[in-house]
């Protein structure tokens, strides 16, 4: 038998996340409540109208998911966020039924899970040894959430959702799982004996199944069977009495193996009688399909049992008894309910977005934002300590005129080795030319990037104007999903790109105000190595570079330079260290009572203790030396003051020139690493909107060519596939 019962899915309306949970939680900062709330209600949308296939399956999972870690963050009672969750009766047609608790929403979604199980098995090849067994292992994942269902509770029950109906459903789902133990037991050609107690294991669970969802004995007196799911009730009654003949009819077979001719034909007149009813009971409502296997089970009995009796009263002449002598037959179950995981990675793999992950207790929350602003003060402050004692030591090298006049004496004819150095780097970087050439390139992806994005906005404008048009020409017939609403997380997206290219724009134009600002500046690092050493005026005099005094400033300065280095990456480290910490799972993860000083207490005593790691007296020692060492200096110095104050000024202005360049060309390197990322970024949106305006163009044109000539008076087949909406991602 090739007939399976599979449970309809209840059916729903939108529900509008953002606005309830924005007021719910105003004090959590709005904008990533309505981001994570418009997520929410995005995926919801995706699984209003689930399809009886794995991939439908897991999205409804993923929002299942969702919900049971956003009801852990919500109150069980009233004071929770003000939404209505609408549903509609999973067997009739009729108003929604709304209930103001996620509790509902979490049943009716389970509820749509477990139907689809029961669909995805009903749809299984029953040809196919395996998709026999697929469809057995469905059924008992279905019956093991309609278990789950009918204990839930923090929700009223509407009749679908009653503990009579899932625990009749469960054993629905559990009847038809064993009947294919059954179906798969006779192509193996198992003993008769075993195949009778399999058929009566499955009648057993249909006979109860149909005992808890009979309207006779539900407990509201206006059950949602009386007058919507005859149909449904029916298919049970049909399938139960199928079974029993089977039943009969193997034990039967089992008898006359074993030459009780007898007992054999009453089990056949049993058999006979159970078939006929199934059809009787069936008519029209049942699957034609069934209904022909129906008929052909009977006509196969009604042989075997003249066969039967014609043998017995020719040749055996047993007795046969009547049925209340008959035994009754065992049961053998072997199947049952198997538990709802939803976080079986290899049954669910569904991507976790983990929304409101950042949602703690308003008391916790209260405590991170306070530690947060604390720690921001406290990694500034260190940044700015540090930042100010770099500033003192190169304002107290200044006031000694360093490191200018350590570097006019180390070479006092034409030019010292450091100076002519970083002309030569600033030349073999491509000196002026090559900040203007980076300059065009950030132009040109700026250039091409604003093209672009105007090309995608004119095609989603396109394929709104195409959808618009068909809604308006066709009216309630154009049933499409509206690209309003699946284009609004694109839109969202392209402002976002175009926000962000503006910016860089702005970003782009300060840079290269500044750079042509400095060319006179800079112009002077372009001079060749003799043209420098003419601006730079010689020492008359004694060589004073193999000074031991020379020396060991050079030694110093060498020192401190490093020394700053490190502490500028040090404290960069330490502030990334501090803000990086994830003090939202730090409260988490608090263990018994939460104590807000406490935790704000332990974290700072940390962080203090990071800092302290940070050493900068060793700067204060190098000063000091240098200081010393500055006055020897001096001392040896006292007869080139004026030309050592001339060539010292013209080292200064190339030292301050190269400064300037290095600052630009990494400033311009940060830009392009800008655009590098954003490229990769906007290449991803790019092809988001390219495959969504192309789905939606074939969309629109096999809808319309399908109005088109309903309107022109030709019937379109049903059974064509219609390509399902792409939502952008």
């Amino acid at each position: 038998m090739t007939f399976f019962i599979s449970v309809p899915c209840k059916g729903t309306v939108e529900v509008q996340w953002a606005k309830a949970l924005q007021s719910f939680w105003r004090d959590f900062g709005s904008t990533q409540v309505a981001q994570d709330a418009e997520k929410l209600e995005a995926v919801r949308k995706d699984v209003m109208t689930p399809e009886p296939h794995q991939n439908s399956l897991f999205r409804v999972v993923q929002y299942y998911v969702l919900l049971l870690s956003l009801a852990s963050k919500l109150p069980d009672d009233e004071t929770g966020p003000s939404i209505s969750f609408g549903w509609y009766p999973a067997f009739s047609k009729s108003i929604p039924l709304a209930q103001a608790t996620i509790k509902y929403e979490m049943a009716c979604v389970l509820f749509n899970i477990a139907a689809l199980w029961s669909q995805i098995a009903a749809s299984e090849n029953t040809h196919d040894a395996e998709g026999v067994k697929r469809a057995s292992s469905a059924f008992q994942r279905a019956a093991g959430i309609f278990s789950q269902l009918s204990t839930m509770e923090g929700f009223t029950r509407s009749d679908d959702l009653s503990e009579n109906v899932c625990r009749g459903l469960e054993c629905l789902m559990l009847a038809q799982a064993q009947e294919c133990f059954f179906m798969t037991a006779v192509q193996e050609k198992m003993k008769k004996k075993t195949l009778a107690k399999l058929a009566q294991g499955s009648v057993a669970n249909y006979s109860e199944a149909l005992t808890l969802l009979s309207p006779t004995l539900t407990e509201t007196s206006t059950s949602m069977f009386k007058a919507k799911s005859n149909g449904f009730l029916t298919n049970i009654t049909v399938k139960t009495a199928a079974m029993k003949s089977q039943a009969f009819c193997m034990r039967a077979r089992e008898h006359q193996e074993q030459s009780e001719f007898g007992p054999g034909v009453a089990r056949l007149k049993q058999a006979n009688e159970a078939v006929k009813n199934a059809i009787s009971v069936g008519g029209p409502k049942v699957d034609p399909v069934f209904q022909r296997t129906l008929k052909a089970l009977e006509s196969q009995l009604s042989r075997e049992l003249q066969a039967a009796e014609n043998d017995n009263d020719r040749a055996y002449m047993d007795i046969v008894p009547n049925e209340d002598k008959l035994t009754p037959i065992p049961e053998m179950m072997l199947v049952k309910k198997q538990e709802f995981n939803p976080f079986d990675d290899t049954l669910y793999p569904a991507d976790d977005p983990k929304l409101f992950s950042w949602i703690l207790p308003k008391e916790q929350k209260t405590a991170v934002d306070e530690l947060n602003n604390e720690r921001t003060e406290f990694a500034n402050a260190q940044v700015r300590k540090v930042n100010d004692a770099i500033r003192d030591a190169r304002a107290k090298l200044q006031s000694l005129g360093l490191p200018g006049r350590v570097e006019a004496v180390s070479k006092p004819d034409g030019l010292p080795s450091e100076v002519l150095n970083k002309s030569k780097l600033f030349r073999n970087d491509g000196g002026l030319k090559g900040l203007d050439t980076t300059l065009q390139t950030l132009s040109s992806f700026r250039l091409r990037f604003k093209q672009e994005l105007a090309q995608l906005k004119e095609a989603l404008d396109n394929e709104l104007r195409a959808d618009q048009e068909g809604r308006t020409h066709f009216q309630g017939d154009w049933d499409l999903r509206p690209s309003s609403e699946m284009q609004a997380n694109l839109r969202r997206q392209q402002d976002q790109y175009v926000s962000t290219i503006e910016q860089a724009s702005l970003s782009d134009e300060h840079l290269r105000s500044r750079i042509d600002q400095s060319r006179v500046e800079l112009s002077f690092l372009e001079l060749t190595e003799d043209e420098l050493a003419r601006n730079i005026p010689s020492l008359q005099g004694p060589d004073m570079s193999s000074s031991p005094t020379v020396k060991k400033l050079q030694d110093l300065l060498a020192q401190l330079e490093s020394r700053i280095t490190d502490i500028e990456k040090g404290v960069q480290d330490l502030r990334s260290r501090i803000l990086k910490q994830d003090i939202v799972a730090l409260a988490g993860q608090t263990k018994g009572n939460f104590i807000p000083t406490a935790f704000k207490s332990n974290a700072m005593s940390t962080y203090r203790n990071w800092a302290e790691q940070l050493n900068q007296s060793d700067m204060d020692i190098l000063l000091a030396e240098i200081r010393v060492s500055s006055s020897a200096l001096t001392q040896e110095q006292q007869s080139q003051s004026r030309a050592l104050e001339q060539r010292s000024n013209a080292i200064s202005r190339l030292n301050k020139a190269y400064n300037t360049f290095a600052d630009m060309a990494k400033r311009l390197q940060e830009g392009l690493h800008f655009y590098s990322g954003y490229e990769r970024s906007f290449d991803v949106h790019q092809k988001q909107v390219r495959d969504f305006c192309e789905s939606r163009r074939i969309q629109t044109k096999i809808r319309m060519e399908e109005l088109s000539t309903r309107l022109a008076g030709f019937s379109i087949g049903s059974d064509g596939s219609q390509p399902p909406d792409l939502p952008p991602r």
